[in-house]
C-alpha cells in the first residue's frame, strides 16, 4: 500500500470514529499513526485535533495544538470546531492559557469575535487574564498596548452586562501595571470599591502598591497602605521598598525597611 494510501485510509477512519463517537477505537488508531511514521500530514492532524477536542481531552489537545504550530497549521473545519468546543466549554479554552498558549488563545478569541460567536462570561474572563499574562510576558521586550486591550475587553464585558468580580479587577489592575496605565488603574480600583461593591483584598492593595510605586507616585502608594482596612504584609511594603530603591527616595525607604523587619522578612 502507498504512503498516500495509508494516510488516506487512516484519516477517512479517524474522521469516522469522531462522527460515531468511537473516540476509543479513533486513539488506538492514532497511536497507530505515531508508531508508523504517519503522522506528519495536515489532515490527518487536524482529524486527530477534532478527536481530542470532542473527547474534551485538553492535555493531549493542547499537545496536538502544539505540534501543529498554533492556529496556522489548522484547516477552516477544525478551526470551526474549535471555536464551537471554546464557546461550550471555559475549561478547554482556560487550558490554551495555563499551559503558556495565551498567543494562540488570544488569537482564537479574535477569530470567535470575527465569527461572530458569543464566548460568553467566563471565556470572557479567561481572555483578560490571557491578555494580563502576555503583558507581563512581554514587559521586558517594550511590548505596549496589551493593558489598553484588556481595558476594551473589560469594557465589552460591561456592555454585555457580565459583571466584573474580584479576579477580574485583579486582571486589569495588573494589566494596567504592566502598561503604565495609573489614571485608569486608579479609576478601575475606586469603581471596583464604589460602584461595584467589591472590598479589595491583600492582592488589590498589592497591584496597586505597584502600580503607584512603578511610576513614582511613592506618596500615593503609601497612601493606600496607610488606608487599608486590613492589616498589610510583608509583600505590600516590600512592593513599595522596591519602588523607593528605583526612584530614590531614602527616607521612605528606610521606614518601608523597618515595617518590613516587623515581619522578619
Amino acid at each position: 500500500m502507498s504512503l498516500y494510501a495509508q494516510f488516506h485510509d487512516i484519516d477517512s477512519v479517524l474522521r469516522a470514529c469522531c462522527a460515531g463517537e468511537s473516540l476509543i477505537h479513533g486513539m488506538q488508531l492514532h497511536g497507530y499513526a505515531i508508531k508508523s511514521g504517519l503522522e506528519s500530514d495536515g489532515s490527518l492532524q487536524n482529524s486527530v485535533l477534532k478527536m481530542y477536542t470532542r473527547m474534551g481531552d485538553i492535555e493531549k489537545l493542547v499537545n496536538r495544538f502544539s505540534e501543529m504550530q498554533g492556529i496556522a497549521g489548522l484547516s477552516i473545519e477544525t478551526l470551526t470546531l474549535l471555536i464551537s468546543a471554546f464557546a461550550k466549554s471555559r475549561d478547554l479554552f482556560q487550558g490554551f492559557v495555563q499551559n503558556g498558549y495565551v498567543k494562540d488563545a488570544i488569537n482564537l478569541f479574535h477569530t470567535m469575535q470575527a465569527a461572530n460567536v458569543d464566548p460568553g462570561a467566563e471565556i470572557l474572563r479567561s481572555i483578560l487574564d490571557a491578555y494580563t499574562q502576555l503583558g507581563a510576558l512581554q514587559l521586558g521586550f517594550g511590548t505596549h498596548g496589551l493593558g489598553s486591550e484588556a481595558l476594551e475587553l473589560f469594557g465589552l464585558m460591561l456592555k454585555e452586562r457580565i459583571k466584573p468580580n474580584s479576579v477580574t479587577f485583579l486582571s486589569v489592575l495588573s494589566a494596567c501595571s504592566h502598561s503604565g496605565l495609573v489614571r485608569e488603574g486608579c479609576e478601575f480600583y475606586n469603581s471596583m470599591k464604589w460602584i461595584f461593591g467589591i472590598q479589595p483584598n491583600l492582592d488589590h492593595y498589592t497591584c496597586m502598591v505597584d502600580l503607584l510605586g512603578r511610576y513614582g507616585k511613592l506618596k500615593e502608594a503609601l497612601a493606600i497602605i496607610v488606608k487599608m482596612v486590613i492589616f498589610p504584609d510583608g509583600r505590600i511594603w516590600g512592593a513599595l521598598l522596591a519602588a523607593c530603591r528605583v526612584h530614590g527616595d531614602i527616607k521612605l525607604g528606610e521606614y518601608t525597611a523597618q515595617r518590613l523587619l516587623e515581619f522578619g522578612t
